[in-house]
C-alpha cells in the first residue's frame, strides 16, 4: 500500500510522558514499512521544536525467523545529533 493514510500516537510508560506520532508512508506486507516519526502532544499535534525522523524497516524471512533492517534518516546531521543527545541524557537519568 503506497501513500498510506494513517498514523499512530503512542507514549512510553514513564512519568514524564513523551509522545510520538508515526505517519505511515508505505506498507508492503511481509516486506517493508516506511514512516516519519515526530514528537507530539497526546492529541498527535507535532512538536516542531524537535526534529522528525524518516524510518525504513525491511523484513526478510530466514530459516529460523525474520531479519529486520532499520534505517533512520534525518533532514540534516544536526537533527541526528539532537536525538542522540536526548537519548544520552535520558540514559544518564535512568542510571
Amino acid at each position: 500500500m503506497k501513500g498510506v493514510d494513517g498514523y499512530t500516537v503512542w507514549s512510553g510508560l514513564r512519568v514524564d510522558r513523551t509522545w510520538c506520532r508515526v505517519d505511515y508512508k508505505t506498507i508492503k506486507p511481509h516486506k517493508s514499512i516506511t514512516s516519519t516519526d515526530q514528537f507530539c502532544d497526546e492529541k498527535g499535534n507535532t512538536n516542531k521544536v524537535f526534529p522528525s525522523m524518516d524510518w525504513k524497516k525491511e523484513f526478510d524471512s530466514t530459516d529460523d525467523g525474520t531479519t529486520v533492517r532499520v534505517e533512520i534518516s534525518f533532514e540534516k546531521e544536526a537533527d541526528m545529533e539532537t536525538i542522540i543527545q536526548m537519548a544520552s541524557r535520558k540514559a544518564l537519568l535512568l542510571a
